[in-house]
């Protein structure tokens, strides 16, 4: 009887035992190609990470032929070795070796390996697999699998996150802003700024009947903004308030019935404050002064009136040169012009 034909059914059991073993030991390094490529594509940010797996597919059918081919792939005499291992005390092998001869000995010896095989089930054949092969194929699945969905949920990519880690995060300086006197700051008077960054701007605006003097380190712009902070800061506002002129008290600026104003420190001419002839005369028979108030934020230094059309045209210019600087954000811009609209009450 042929060989072959008699151990056909143990050597199919044979072979579906070797694809899988052939199958968990190529899984080991498909799962370090998965584990390598997943971890690329974190680190650098790269997108179509299911590119991934389909290469560590490819790996894997590639290594199982390969295992297949030079480790597992039984042979009839392997198969004969195994099933002489159930307890036919090598009836198979020699049965095998002696293949294709006849003789009165060797037909008696094939006739009591059949005999023999008859009594052995395939079922008896078992699935060995080394456990330095399961350990290894354990490891290298989750670490393949693990950073894989690290990848996948990770918005931020791996470079970035390490970096993160390994350069410290800047200091941090307080910038704060306070005022002496009457008045306020527009903008954000506590700052957190980053080392060697600049700060938001401000604006120093004084209350009514106040004036801004300057800031604490002498910077006389009541704009400003810090642009490179080293250390933590603090600034403060200086507001003062404004002394009336004496011929304020005495009645100059005064309003009067005929709507004439007086400057402070010009001259005196009909309708500023002097009588006319046409003005009414008080019950004491004095004629009264006319003119008008001036609005004491006007008066920046005690000595200079800033109302009317100077302070208008200042104004105008301002307003023209916001519009017209490229350097200014709109935040800053709307700062500045809120400034004016300010000391224009």
């Amino acid at each position: 009887m042929d060989a072959k034909k008699l151990l056909q059914k143990y050597h199919g059991k044979m072979v579906k035992h070797a694809i899988i073993k052939s199958l968990m030991l190529a899984l080991i390094p498909a799962f370090v190609v998965l584990l390598v490529t997943s971890a690329i594509w974190w680190f650098f940010g790269f997108k179509f990470l299911w590119l991934c797996p389909i290469i560590a597919l490819v790996v894997a059918g590639a290594f199982t032929a390969l295992f297949y081919k030079k480790k597992y792939r039984p042979t009839i005499k392997n198969t004969a070795r195994s099933v002489d291992a159930l307890g036919l005390e090598e009836r198979l092998v020699t049965m095998t070796e002696f293949e294709g001869q006849s003789s009165v000995l060797i037909e008696a010896q094939r006739k009591d390996a059949v005999e023999k095989i008859a009594t052995v089930s395939e079922k008896l054949l078992k699935f060995a697999v080394p456990v330095v092969m399961i350990v290894a194929l354990s490891v290298t699945a989750v670490l393949g699998i693990g950073m894989t969905t690290v990848a996948a949920v990770t918005e931020t990519p791996g470079m970035d996150v390490i970096l993160g880690l390994v350069t410290p995060d800047p200091d941090k300086f307080d910038l704060v802003y306070e005022f002496e006197g009457d008045g306020d700051i527009q903008g954000e008077i506590i700052q957190q700024v980053e080392e060697g960054q600049a700060g938001t701007p401000v604006t120093a605006v004084p209350a009514e009947g106040w004036v801004f003097v300057q800031w604490s380190d002498g910077l006389t712009e009541p704009y400003r903004y810090e642009k490179r902070v080293m250390a933590d800061t603090t600034i403060t506002a200086i507001f003062e308030m404004v002394e009336i002129m004496d011929d304020q008290e005495d009645g100059a600026g005064m309003p009067g019935p005929d709507g004439g104003e007086k400057a402070p420190g010009g001259d005196q001419q009909e309708g500023d404050g002097l009588p006319s002839p046409e003005s009414p005369e008080s019950d004491e028979g004095q004629p009264q002064a006319s003119g008008q108030y001036l609005n004491i934020n006007q008066v920046y230094d005690g000595q200079t009136y800033y109302g009317g059309e100077v302070f208008t045209n200042a104004y105008e210019d301002v307003v023209e040169e916001l519009l017209s600087n490229e350097e200014l954000s709109d935040i800053e811009k709307e700062i500045i012009e809120r400034y004016f609209a300010t000391i224009k009450k």
